[in-house]
């Protein structure tokens, strides 16, 4: 996370941060998810991506955009909805 939160000096939160962030945590080099992800234990699927790495990196571009674009909004409420998106672009693509 501290990664992540330096990397904040040189570019805005963006989808290449959170790319990032996920090789630090899990210590290997990895991009957006192009297969299913299935638990190793029971087989089952975990993870769907969407149709083509393209849809996944639309969903992504928007939730930069709502990001940056939504600065009416309370900080703290923006950053609630802002996660929301983030996660929602992952668990929908199942």
């Amino acid at each position: 996370m501290h990664r992540g939160y330096q990397s904040l000096k040189d570019r805005p939160l963006c989808t290449a941060t959170a790319v990032d962030v996920c090789r630090t945590l899990k210590g290997v080099d990895m991009d957006i998810r192009r297969t299913q992800l299935i638990n190793d234990r029971t087989g089952e699927v975990i993870y769907t991506p969407p149709e083509g790495e393209a849809s996944l990196r639309d969903m992504l571009a928007n939730w930069e955009r709502f990001l940056y674009n939504q600065t009416e909004l309370d900080p703290l409420i923006r950053m609630a909805v802002g996660h929301y998106k983030f996660e929602a672009t992952l668990i929908t693509a199942h």
